[in-house]
């Protein structure tokens, strides 16, 4: 049974941080810009997150040989991520992650260059458990997903603030089921409405709310009697 625990604020948004643009790296690969940061800036991120305490531990590496035009190898590394933290109450618990790494070679390799290949595999590895601790995990988001949780962050709604203008957003709900108005339309509107100041419903300001309904109503006044 998996149990829940509460770590300190100041770690969650530690691991949380948007990785910093002068860490990051990138390369092409098949036509694709994929962007990554080292295996020594995962690293000191750890030490930094964790106080050195973390462990990572290989449970198993293997090759794998590839037939085809281009013969060659890959090498596969499973690995486990331990770090320690502390719970709210002072406990010290220790939290694992797993993940698999690899790395290609083009040409069947001997016993020497195996051991940097084991050893570019496991900082794979390394660096995808990290990301599931939080560490460099933006890189791993689609330029969609990293724009919605963008807006997200800088949302000025929470479920309080939401309640408070349940009657606004109950109509802006039924407006769109009504009109079958998209998300993507609505946030037209929005960007009509701010003079393109904003341009998501998320990130309208509660205070604006209302005058946005009206302005909606407006619409539908103009446009009924048009």
């Amino acid at each position: 049974m998996i149990k829940s625990i509460k770590i300190s604020e100041e770690l969650q948004n530690l691991l949380s941080q948007p990785t910093d643009p002068t860490l990051i790296r990138k390369r092409q690969q098949g036509g694709t810009t994929l962007f990554y940061i080292t295996g020594y800036a995962v690293i000191r991120k750890l030490n930094t997150a964790f106080g050195y305490c973390w462990d990572w531990k290989v449970n198993k590496a293997w090759l794998e040989n590839v037939e085809g035009p281009k013969p060659g190898q890959v090498c596969h590394v499973l690995g486990t991520l331990t770090a320690m933290v502390t719970d709210d109450n002072g406990n010290i618990i220790p939290l694992s992650k797993q993940a698999y790494g690899s790395k290609v070679a083009i040409l069947k390799v001997g016993p020497q260059d195996n051991q940097n290949l084991y050893k570019v595999a496991s900082t794979d590895a390394l660096k995808k458990a990290a990301s599931m601790f939080g560490i460099g995990s933006d890189l791993y988001l689609t330029e969609e997903e990293q724009e919605f949780l963008n807006m997200e962050e800088q949302s000025p709604w929470d479920d309080a603030t939401i309640n408070q203008y349940k009657t606004e957003w109950a109509y802006i709900q039924k407006f769109q089921e009504e009109y079958e108005v998209s998300d993507e339309e609505l946030n037209g509107l929005v960007a009509e409405f701010t003079g393109g100041n904003v341009k998501s419903i998320l990130l309208i300001k509660p205070e604006s709310l209302k005058e946005f309904v009206e302005y909606i109503e407006n619409l539908i006044k103009t446009q009924g009697a048009e």
